[in-house]
């Protein structure tokens, strides 16, 4: 189209030419007077000039035209070209939003009203982009015929690079349409896409060459676009999965950042565990750990009771201590029968609906229990442990049943190291010999003691006696024969006192009691019975054939009356046990009988203290 505009340019400038050269032999002729007053002169001059005014204005309007036109075709073609080629998507747009924008060019290009865009894959023609129809009217179809028909093609375009040519459509493929389409551009990618473009009319037939070539690129564009959706549906299928696992990764940091924080928190709370001496706190501890760790709305331990036979429910988490008190079970119900040898501790079975009148598998299901399991402490039962339901109502995870397992195997452990304790605590407040308490306790004893009864306005008595001539016997009959004595007497004195009475070996042949609640008149009648039954007692032995007997003295203190400190009780019992030696010995004395000042005691205690 250029080259026209520049041909008819020059077409009318040669004529102008010629006219102005015509001109101006007429104008020149003109300039000779015997011409210029003749007949043709007076003819032609002033016709040249009218003719050459308008051939100037002619030139003018001619010069002007093409001047414009060639800027307004250079302008068109310019922006047409710019569009084309132009390069500056987004980088991330919709799917197939390169080919709507491309087709929009094609659709200015070929000046077509109605053209729909299909891409083949899968097996199928979809579209992807259309203009002057209703979306109702374009379906994606499955053609397997020829799409195009035979036509002359000289007038079109031929393939070049990636475009394969444009062609009219046969009737077949023009059906399987579904609207009146009568022209189709068939391009591929270098991926082996197809696409397919599809007209209502056929392309103008003035098609120049920059049009041809603004066409390929459009083509070849979209032929390349193809391969770059593939490549960036592939390239955004990675991301998504990148995302989900960058996602997953999250979820797993989070879910080890969790358990890390759990076995952290276990770890703490069983140190903790390790670390309790009292059976009652470790117990209610225990409860308190497992409903955290797993979740639990409730959990309770049953202990075996001796007087009555039964277990009961001891300790308790979540549940009414009414209902506690009411929960009791049978060794020999279903229950407790219901776990096999097989059942270790920390094996969780589950409560069963009861069939017939199970009336404590029915009492715990309403109770909100749902599973139990064996509770073991140096090799024997030690309870059962019963779990009510989770806080979330979900079932017992098989996670859910091995922390279980965990936890009472720490339980157990925790247990054994109460029971060990117990034992090296007993050993060392034992006296090896008698079997009694020793000093140690006893003064430690003592004290608690005397907390009490000051907390609760109660009486304490302190009893001390020593066995008479002691040392005596030791020389007569052996020193065998005087710890067989210590022996009997510490058996003895655990059968003559009362239950809550304290015994103590304080030292060498000396032994004390602690007495609760015991005012002046009880105590006199208790040390007085205590001296009398142990000098009728025969010691037998076997280092001799006859039995032996010996005597004590006591004293005797009570608080508040006499002392309201430990050290000072210790004193006025050791005091009044000394005043019954010195009086012939085998006596009971109590301070309060003694007399004796104040000063006494304030002297000889700071003088003992320092």
């Amino acid at each position: 189209m250029l080259s026209d505009i520049h041909r008819r340019t020059r077409l009318i400038r040669f004529l102008i030419v010629g006219a102005a050269a015509l001109l101006s032999a007429i104008l020149i002729l003109g300039s000779i007077p015997n011409f210029r007053y003749s007949s043709y002169g007076t003819i032609l001059f002033p016709g040249a000039v009218v003719i050459g005014l308008i051939i100037a204005g002619l030139s003018m309007y001619v010069n002007y035209a093409s001047h414009y036109r060639l800027e307004s075709f250079h302008s068109d073609n310019l922006r047409l070209l710019n569009e084309t080629i132009r390069w500056d998507r987004p980088a991330f747009v919709e799917p197939y939003q390169l080919y709507r924008d491309d087709f929009k060019q094609l659709k200015k290009l070929l000046q077509c009203k109605r053209g729909v865009l299909y891409i083949y894959e899968k097996g199928r023609h979809t579209p992807v982009a259309f203009f002057g129809l209703k979306l109702s009217e374009i379906r994606p179809f499955v053609f397997q015929g020829e799409m195009e028909s035979r036509v002359d093609k000289s007038a079109i375009p031929s393939g070049a690079g990636l475009f394969t040519g444009m062609s009219g459509i046969s009737d077949d493929f023009r059906r399987a349409v579904g609207w009146n389409s009568q022209w189709i551009i068939r391009f591929d990618s270098p991926g082996g896409v197809s696409a397919t473009a599809v007209f209502s009319a056929v392309p103008r037939s003035s098609l120049k060459e920059l049009h041809e070539e603004i066409l390929r690129i459009l083509i070849n564009r979209i032929s390349l676009e193809l391969d770059y959706t593939v490549s960036r549906f592939g390239c955004r299928s990675l991301r998504k999965k990148c995302a989900e696992l960058f996602n997953e990764n999250i979820n797993l940091k989070k879910e080890f950042r969790r358990k890390v924080y759990d076995i952290h928190s276990l770890f703490k709370e069983s140190s903790n565990l390790y670390t309790i001496l009292n059976e009652e706190k470790l117990l209610n501890s225990f409860l308190l750990m497992i409903m955290g760790q797993l979740g639990l709305k409730k959990a309770a331990i049953f202990r075996f009771d001796q007087e009555g036979g039964l277990y009961h429910a001891k300790y308790g988490r979540g549940i009414a201590e009414e209902v506690i008190r009411s929960l009791v079970l049978n060794p020999e119900g279903a229950v407790i029968s219901g776990l096999s040898a097989l059942d270790g501790p920390g094996t969780l079975v589950e409560l069963k609906v009861p069939t017939g009148n199970d009336d404590e598998m029915a009492a715990l299901m309403k109770s909100g229990f749902q599973a139990y399991c064996k509770l073991m402490a140096g090799g024997l039962t030690y309870g059962y442990l019963f779990t009510g339901e989770k806080l979330n109502d979900n079932k017992y995870l098989q996670t859910d049943l091995k922390l279980m397992s965990i936890l009472v195997n720490m339980m157990t452990s925790a247990l054994e190291n109460i029971n060990n304790y117990r034992i090296i605590e007993e050993l060392s407040f034992t006296d090896s010999m008698t079997g009694l308490y020793n000093y140690r306790y006893f003064y430690k004893r003592l004290n608690e003691e005397l907390f009490r009864s000051r907390r609760y306005y109660r009486n304490l008595a302190l009893a001390i006696f020593d066995i008479d001539d002691f040392k005596v016997f030791n020389d007569t009959y052996g020193h065998q024969a005087g710890d067989t004595v210590l022996r009997q007497i510490g058996t003895y004195l655990r059968e003559l006192v009362r239950a809550t009475d304290v015994v103590c070996r304080y030292g060498g042949e000396e032994f004390c009691i602690i007495m609760q609640e015991t005012d002046l008149g009880e105590v006199r009648a208790s040390i007085e019975r205590l001296r009398k039954k142990i000098e009728s007692y025969e010691f037998e032995s076997e280092y001799s054939e006859k039995t032996q007997k010996v005597t004590v003295s006591i004293g005797a203190a009570v608080y508040p009356s006499d002392a309201e400190t430990a050290d000072k009780l210790i004193y006025c019992a050791d005091m009044a046990m000394l005043k019954a030696k010195s009086e012939g010995k085998n006596l009971s004395n109590l301070y309060s009988d003694l007399n004796l000042p104040a000063e006494n005691w304030n002297k000889k205690f700071r003088t003992r203290k320092e």
